[in-house]
């Protein structure tokens, strides 16, 4: 296993809304965490997930299609400091996400630090398990559940933006005519190795990916 530092725990919560019937068969939805991550090469972290989906009897629901979708909700300011021996992070400030409808497009009054551009960007993309099956199908975004009601995906992003982004999976599927979904957040994380070492700098340099600034008014370099 590989020590990784999120400067954040995840939060799950689960979520059941009917789409007819009783309810009775509804899907329950689990999204799992680990404390492995994968770096796929110098410039690239992989975060691994798996998600659970049984009945409201706890059964295990086989062959579900399963929709992931991840969003960037809220970037960091800030920088790293050296003064313990390695790189810790230093925040300035948490701003949320300026694109509010989650359309991809700057719009009318998001631009709140006025650098002509939306923060943050898309900053993780959900992708195929680096190991383990039935996991990802690509560009559809949709895995389909095993037998015993599992699935497996991952986040794959840039290390520069590794603990300066947050961000929120949500996973749909519908089991007997009735859709259930699933939430977690959290902060990308970043592998310890990669900040022990002082004479090294960190993923993305010692500033933060959105600068070091305590106003999220202001721009963003």
């Amino acid at each position: 296993m590989k020590k990784i530092y999120s400067g954040f725990i995840l939060i799950l919560s689960a979520g059941l809304s009917s789409c007819g019937g009783d309810g009775s068969g509804a899907a329950r939805i689990v999204i799992g965490d680990s404390n492995t991550l994968f770096a796929l090469n110098e410039l690239q972290y992989q975060n691994p997930y798996v998600i659970q989906v049984t009945d409201i009897e706890g059964n295990p629901a086989a062959n579900v299609a399963v929709s992931i979708v991840v969003r960037a909700t809220a970037y960091r300011t800030g920088f790293y400091s050296n003064g313990s021996g390695l790189w810790v992070q230093q925040i300035a400030q948490e701003c949320v996400a300026e694109d509010k409808n989650n359309n991809a497009v700057l719009d009318p009054g998001e631009d709140v630090n006025g650098s002509g551009r939306i923060e943050p960007s898309n900053t993780s993309t959900v992708s195929a398990h680096p190991t383990l099956t039935p996991t990802l199908t690509p560009n559809l975004n949709t895995v389909v559940t095993d037998e015993s009601g599992f699935g497996y995906f991952a986040l794959t992003y840039p290390k520069s933006e590794a603990i300066w982004s947050r961000f929120e999976i949500t996973a749909t599927a519908k089991v007997s005519g009735s859709e259930g979904e699933s939430f977690l957040s959290g902060i990308l994380p970043v592998l310890a190795a990669d900040l022990e070492d002082i004479d090294i700098e960190p993923p993305g340099g010692v500033t933060g990916a959105y600068g070091a600034t305590s106003n999220c008014e202001e721009v963003v370099p």
